[in-house]
């Protein structure tokens, strides 16, 4: 099995021209996938949280709805 045990960016700044080497050991791309997955895990609780709300949205909306054409109706 192959494992990344570094990574090395050259890291540039376009203002300046200057570019410096920036080494990631491996706790740091540890860490770094772990940011990642908390990330996503916190992207998608938000998605399942904006799911719900636009469900409880949708369901007032139907109820004004049919609410206006019993008004009307009557």
């Amino acid at each position: 099995m192959i494992g990344i045990t570094s990574i090395t960016l050259l890291v540039g700044c376009s203002n300046e021209g200057d570019i410096e080497q920036v080494k990631l050991d491996k706790p740091v791309i540890k860490n770094l996938a772990k940011q990642k997955e908390h990330l996503f895990q916190s992207q998608a609780l938000a998605l399942e949280k904006a799911k719900g709300v636009q469900s409880m949205l949708d369901e007032a909306q139907k109820n004004q709805q049919k609410k206006l054409k019993e008004a009307i109706n009557n």
